[in-house]
């Protein structure tokens, strides 16, 4: 892999900073980004379980505040046409 093939996959804004710390030794700064990429990796499982849990506690608060489980139909902000959310 060169500069050139990991700046058009990945984008050049997106590794740029990469290749700025490492200036001088671009298979350092793809290396590092290796690395970036499978710690991002093994944290997803995590992230998603914390996403749906948190989706999760959200709405159980939300359905005891507004003393229903479609507690989305009451917020100002939902287009509501005969009582069914408009998609």
């Amino acid at each position: 892999m060169n500069k050139q093939y990991v700046e058009k996959v990945f984008s050049t804004e997106r590794v740029r900073k990469y290749f700025d710390a490492y200036s001088h030794d671009q298979a350092k700064a793809i290396t590092h980004y290796q690395c970036n990429v499978q710690i991002s990796e093994a944290l997803y499982p995590c992230l998603s379980v914390m996403e749906v849990a948190l989706c999760n506690a959200v709405n159980e608060q939300l359905s005891r505040m507004f003393s229903t489980a479609h507690w989305y139909t009451l917020l100002a902000l939902t287009p509501v046409r005969s009582g069914k959310l408009i998609l």
